[in-house]
């Protein structure tokens, strides 16, 4: 009797110190092992990437992707160490289903690959929704498999959050460029969606002979997907801020406009044609995004 009274108090003792862990905003990992939360507040973790992504035909797009730390701090900090690691350069959109997502997040180079394979994370609550142009990393049920891969939502996906799926960033410039075209091509724009969605639902790649043979696979099977040709990380006043963006509409030369928004011809070139195509004179956040997620 003493030992099975023991045994219930060291069991509730655990339950209480698992409790305490969770009420203060630590996570538990895949072993089970309490880990700390980062904080929301490290202005590590609040950053933009620019990624340059190359298209048919030598098109190429820019997108900027915002992070949010107070939606999921611990997904942005991975997001950090891969952006730091230069663990995107030259991976494929392998998976683009059109209306739906676009997923990439598999290194090119199969031992690279596998450094982050076993590299997993914790489980943590979702604090927004996958709507359109939030990135949200891939996960097995219980969300205690993300290491890499991730997805962009090309539309709003409540599905994915009844998944437990967790928005951790957005597009902030770029998105109606990287969206494949649903009934016209009139600006040959898009990540490429003709092979449709990877096997066994769809005649796209096969996950684990990405995961194996990386970009030969893909380059010898799947030769017309988009891929990913530049990275630049974007951190504290080099960060671009949409409010500033705004108020530039009104300066009138294109070396003041430039020079206010921290854009170069070129990618200013680039986001005027996609905000004409959707009817505006500027880029600018989607309509229907909260205002706390704007800049």
């Amino acid at each position: 009797r003493l030992c099975l009274g023991l045994i219930n108090m060291l069991a509730g003792w655990s339950l209480f110190v698992l409790f305490v862990a969770v009420a203060w905003g630590n996570m538990v990992d895949p072993e089970g092992k309490v880990v700390e939360r980062p904080s929301d507040l490290d202005p590590h973790l609040n950053f933009q990437v620019v990624f340059t992504v190359k298209l048919l035909k030598g098109r190429e797009i820019k997108i900027t992707v915002q992070t949010y730390p107070e939606w999921a701090p611990i997904a942005c900090r991975r997001f950090r160490e891969l952006v730091d690691a230069e663990f995107f350069n030259g991976q494929r959109f392998f998976r683009v289903v059109e209306n739906s997502l676009a997923q990439f997040g598999i290194n090119g180079k199969p031992s690279v690959q596998a450094e982050w394979n076993n590299k997993t994370l914790p489980a943590e609550p979702s604090a927004h929704f996958n709507n359109r142009g939030t990135l949200s990393f891939t996960q097995s049920v219980g969300g205690q498999s993300r290491s890499t891969q991730m997805f962009i939502n090309l539309k709003d996906n409540p599905n994915l959050d009844e998944f437990g799926y967790v928005p951790f960033a957005r597009v902030l410039l770029g998105m109606d460029g990287l969206e494949p075209p649903l009934t016209s091509e009139a600006f040959d724009p898009g990540l490429y969606a003709g092979y449709g969605d990877m096997k066994p639902w769809g005649d796209g790649p096969d996950q684990l002979r990405i995961l194996k043979e990386g970009n030969r696979y893909l380059k010898r099977e799947f030769s017309k997907l988009s891929y990913i040709s530049g990275v630049k990380l974007l951190t504290g006043s080099d960060m671009i801020d949409l409010k500033k963006m705004k108020a530039a509409k009104k300066l009138k030369s294109v070396e003041e406009y430039t020079g206010e928004t921290g854009l170069t011809k070129e990618e200013l070139d680039m986001h005027a044609m996609y905000a004409e195509a959707d009817g505006s004179d500027m880029p600018a956040p989607d309509d229907g995004w909260e205002s706390d997620a704007e800049l």
